[in-house]
């Protein structure tokens, strides 16, 4: 009983940030959810070695992996939020230099600690700070892949299934394969670079199931509770090889004189009254032509009559 309470205590926390977020503007929220995602990957890597929850004599959840798994949670929000592949770069490279900075971390910490004139107070083995280091690459590794394989599915197959709840739940099971994936991947990854540990592949994928069931409830709850986010995310249709690299500079400049040529066609359409001939303005007023005319392109006017319009004054003039 103490250790359902545990866990679901833990989910509570973890899922906090993702949902309060959602009630502040886009460049708050979008800040916010970089800082979580960020304190979450350090937590991973703290909290794998840390602690361990014993749900039986054979079973245990590692600390590390249930904030990774609300890492992937707190990024499929991110996801469902802010689609565009500019937000999902800034992720990958933050990431990736946060990883470069603690993998440099724990190689300093290991080499001075290595030497003589430094005391390792807290007995910290050496083995524990080459573990970490050589883990986190292989964590950053993992979480880019597993990313971009979340976005690659969501892109392919939510945008097929119409019906509401059906959709809901398709993304929220495979936010939970994705994360049973992980609990295969990573021990075995593990195990390969570190010849002496063990990492129990079947811990890996009951531990995820339970993070993932847990996670993925509140990823159901959220596409239920906020519809438009899903319909927002299907609308924006990019190219995915932009989720991975930034469009070229050809691209964009291609892009801006496009946009620059609808501005100039739109500017070059003139309203004018089918009847009276006169202008609307940009304030929707209608107006002369010569008034229009003098007041953009600073022009001044010269009444007369042409030849037609002569004649039929006259004709007039001689009818009265």
């Amino acid at each position: 009983m103490h250790v359902i309470f545990i866990i679901l205590i833990l989910f509570l926390i973890y899922s906090i940030p993702a949902f309060l977020a959602l009630i502040f503007s886009k460049e708050i929220q979008i800040t916010l959810y970089y800082v979580t995602l960020g304190v979450l990957f350090c937590l991973t890597q703290l909290f794998n070695t840390l602690y361990n929850i014993q749900i039986s004599s054979h079973f245990s959840l590692n600390g590390g992996d249930i904030s990774y798994s609300a890492l992937l949670f707190t990024a499929v929000f991110l996801f469902l939020t802010q689609p565009e592949p500019k937000i999902v770069r800034n992720l990958i490279y933050t990431f990736f230099i946060l990883s470069l900075f603690l993998v440099l971390l724990f190689y300093f910490i290991k080499f001075i600690i290595s030497t003589e004139i430094v005391i390792n107070v807290l007995d910290v083995p050496l083995e524990f700070l080459e573990f970490s280091y050589i883990s986190m690459i292989f964590s950053f590794i993992l979480f880019s892949s597993e990313i971009f394989l979340l976005l690659f599915l969501f892109k392919k197959v939510i945008p097929l299934i119409q019906k509401k709840i059906l959709s809901n739940l398709v993304i929220t099971s495979i936010y939970i394969i994705i994360l049973i994936l992980d609990g295969i991947l990573y021990p075995i990854g593990i195990n390969i670079l570190f010849a002496g540990e063990f990492f129990s592949v079947l811990n890996g994928i009951v531990a995820k199931s339970i993070f993932g069931i847990g996670f993925g409830l509140n990823i159901f709850i959220f596409l239920t509770f906020f519809p438009t986010k899903k319909s927002e995310f299907t609308a924006v249709e990019t190219p995915f090889k932009l989720y991975l690299l930034p469009p070229k500079k050809k691209i964009l400049v291609n892009q801006l004189q496009n946009a620059q040529n609808e501005i100039n066609t739109l500017r070059n359409i003139l309203p004018i009254c089918s009847t009276c001939k006169k202008v609307r303005s940009d304030d929707g007023y209608w107006n002369q032509v010569e008034d229009y005319l003098l007041v953009h392109n600073d022009l001044r006017f010269s009444h007369g009559l042409c030849p037609d319009c002569m004649a039929k004054l006259v004709d007039e003039f001689e009818l009265d």
